[in-house]
C-alpha cells in the first residue's frame, strides 16, 4: 500500500469505528460496515478496532434478528477478524504454540458459517467460508478434514483458485508424510493437478501473491519429481470380484471417505475402497511384543464394524426376522423402532468410544503416564488431564503436526467436567448430549417429528415423552456417519503422528545401540470370522 492509499485507509478506518456511524445501522448495511471495519483494522494492523469488530460482531448476533443467510456473513467476518489478530499478535512458531485462543475463535466462527449458510448466500461467499475453515484446520494439521472442505468450495465453483492451490499444497504435504511410495505417487499427482488449476483457471477472487506461490510449488514438484509419475493416469481399476451387495456397501463407503485408505481423500476411486491403512514401521525393546500392532488392529476392527452397522442400518428397509413378535405399543408419535435402528445406534456408540481408546494407546506410546482409569481423549493433553494448568509437560515444545492435530480434534468433544470457555465445535454440546442420552437415558429416534424441536419435552401430552430425548431418524444418522469420518480422520492422524514420531527418535538415537528388523506377516482374510 502506497502512502497516499494508506492516508485514505486510515480516514476510512477512523470513519468506520465511529459509533453514531453505525449505532442507526440494521441488516446489510450494518453487516457492510463490520465488513469493511475488519478488512481495515487487519490491514492497517490495528488491534483496537479488530476488538471492536468482533464486539460489534457479538452484539449483531446476540440481537437475533439477522436473517439466516446474515448470521453467516457476521460470522465470516467475525473469523475474519480474529484471524487478523491470530497475525497481529504471533509471537512464537505456531508449531510450538499449541493452544491458541484466536485459533478456537475462528474455526468456531468459520463452522458456524458453513453452518447458516444456503443457496442464497453469495456463491463466491460460500466459497470462501468454505476455504477459510479448510485452511484454518489444516494450520492444525488436520489436512484430512480440510480436504472436504476445499472439495465442498470447488463443487460449487469449480474455477475458485484458492481452494484449488491450498489443497495442492496441503496434498504435497500428505504426499512427504504418508509411507507408501505408490500412494505417494498418487498424492503428489492429485497435488501438482490441484496447483495447475490454481495457476490456471479464471478467477478474480485469487490473491495474486497466492496464485504466484501455487504457481512456484507447481513448478518446484515439476522440478523435483520424473515426468512420468505426473503424467501417469490418476485412477486405476481393481481386478476383483465382488457381489452386488459387497460393491453397494463400498461405493458406499468411497463415496462418504469412510474407508482407512489415504486415497480415499481425493475421492471415490475405486483402487482407495480397502482399509489398507497400518502403523508405519517403529522401534520397540526386545521385550516388548506386539502389543501396539495388535491395539491398532482392534481399533480399525472395530471402526470398521461400526460402520458396517452404519451401513446397514441406514440402507435396511425390510423388516428383519428377529423383530417379528415383538410386541411393541404403539405411543403415536411416529417412533423408529427395530434392528437397523440399533444398528446405527450401535454404531455412534462404538465410533465414540474409539476416541478413548486412542487416548489409552497415545498414552502408552508417547509414555504420558497418566493413569490407566485418568485416561481419556478430552483429558490426555493437558498436566494433570486439567486444561487450566496448561499443556502437559512431556508435550511442549514438540512440533509434530499430526499431534497437534489430534489435540484439536479433542477439542470438538465436549466434557462437562472440562469447562472451557469457547466450543470450538458450536455441535460438540449436542453431540455430548446424545451420546449420553444412548448410554445412560433414552434416545427416542422418529420417523418423523410431531413437534419438530429436538430434545427432551417435558410437556405432558399424550404424544409426548417426557422421558426421551428426541431427534429425527434420518438426522441421527447423518450424525453417526459424520462421526464415523471423526474417527476415521484420527485414526489417519495416528499412524502419520507415529511416522513423524519415529523419524524424530531415529534422529536422536544416530546409530546407538542395534536394531533387528522384524517383519510382520497380515492376517489374511479366510482366517476372520
Amino acid at each position: 500500500m502506497d502512502e497516499i492509499g494508506r492516508k485514505a485507509a486510515v480516514l476510512m478506518y477512523r470513519d468506520a469505528l465511529r459509533p453514531e456511524r453505525r449505532d442507526d445501522l440494521r441488516g446489510s448495511a450494518e453487516i457492510e460496515k463490520l465488513g469493511t471495519l475488519i478488512d481495515l483494522a487487519d490491514e492497517l494492523g490495528r488491534e483496537f478496532g479488530l476488538r471492536r469488530a468482533i464486539t460489534w460482531a457479538d452484539r449483531i448476533l446476540a440481537r437475533g434478528d439477522s436473517v439466516r443467510d446474515a448470521k453467516a456473513l457476521v460470522h465470516y467476518f467475525a473469523a475474519n477478524a480474529w484471524a487478523g489478530l491470530r497475525h497481529l499478535l504471533r509471537r512464537e512458531d505456531d508449531r510450538l504454540n499449541w493452544d491458541q485462543p484466536e485459533w478456537e475463535r475462528e474455526i468456531a466462527h468459520l463452522r458456524e458459517a458453513r453452518r447458516g449458510m444456503d443457496a442464497e448466500l453469495d456463491p463466491v461467499r460460500r466459497c470462501q467460508i468454505l476455504t477459510n475453515l479448510a485452511n484454518a484446520l489444516n494450520s492444525r494439521g488436520r489436512l484430512v478434514e480440510a480436504i472436504v472442505e476445499w472439495d465442498a468450495a470447488l463443487a460449487i465453483n469449480p474455477s475458485f483458485a484458492m481452494a484449488h492451490g491450498n489443497r495442492g499444497t496441503a496434498l504435497w504435504w500428505y504426499a512427504r508424510v504418508y509411507h507408501d511410495p505408490g500412494h505417494q505417487a498418487y498424492l503428489v499427482r492429485a497435488a501438482h493437478a490441484a496447483l495447475d488449476a490454481a495457476s490456471t483457471v479464471d478467477d478474480p477472487y485469487v490473491y495474486p501473491p497466492a496464485r504466484r506461490g501455487f504457481a512456484d510449488l507447481k513448478s518446484r514438484i515439476e522440478q523435483s519429481v520424473p515426468a512420468a509419475v505426473l503424467e501417469a493416469p490418476c485412477e486405476h481399476r481393481v481386478d476383483r470380484q465382488r457381489s452386488a451387495e459387497e460393491t453397494a456397501y463400498r461405493k458406499w463407503c468411497a463415496r462418504e471417505r469412510l474407508f482407512l485408505n489415504d486415497l480415499n481423500d481425493l475421492g471415490a476411486l475405486e483402487i482407495a475402497m480397502a482399509d489398507v491403512l497400518t502403523l508405519p514401521t517403529f522401534t520397540t525393546a526386545l521385550n516388548e511384543g506386539p502389543s501396539l500392532l495388535g491395539f491398532f488392529n482392534q481399533l480399525k476392527q472395530e471402526y470398521v464394524a461400526a460402520r458396517w452397522l452404519a451401513y446397514e442400518g441406514i440402507h435396511r428397509h425390510e423388516v428383519h426376522f428377529s423383530d417379528r413378535e415383538v410386541t411393541l405399543i404403539n405411543t403415536l408419535d411416529y417412533p423408529a423402532y427395530g434392528l437397523a435402528v440399533e444398528q446405527i445406534k450401535l454404531a455412534f456408540r462404538s465410533a465414540y468410544s474409539l476416541f478413548d481408546k486412542l487416548a489409552f494407546f497415545l498414552n502408552d506410546y508417547f509414555e504420558l503416564g497418566i493413569p490407566e482409569k485418568r485416561v481419556a481423549f478430552r483429558s490426555l493433553w493437558y498436566d494433570r488431564e486439567e486444561p487450566k494448568r496448561g499443556l502437559r509437560q512431556t508435550l511442549q515444545g514438540t512440533r509434530n503436526i499430526f499431534v497437534q492435530a489430534l489435540f484439536w480434534l479433542s477439542k470438538d468433544f465436549f466434557e462437562p467436567s472440562l469447562p472451557e470457555a469457547y466450543d470450538v465445535d458450536p455441535e460438540a454440546r449436542r453431540i455430548a448430549t446424545i451420546r449420553n442420552e444412548l448410554e445412560h437415558k433414552y434416545l427416542k429416534l422418529h420417523e418423523m417429528m410431531v413437534h419438530p424441536k429436538e430434545g427432551r419435552t417435558p410437556e405432558a401430552a399424550f404424544d409426548r415423552d417426557r422421558f426421551a430425548y428426541s431427534m429425527k431418524r434420518r438426522e441421527f444418522e447423518r450424525e453417526a456417519v459424520a462421526l464415523l469420518r471423526r474417527a476415521r480422520a484420527a485414526l489417519l492422524y495416528v499412524s502419520f503422528a507415529i511416522r513423524l514420531e519415529e523419524e524424530r527418535r531415529d534422529q536422536e538415537r544416530a546409530g546407538n545401540g542395534v536394531a533387528m528388523p522384524v517383519i510382520s506377516d497380515v492376517w489374511k482374510d479366510e482366517w476372520k470370522s
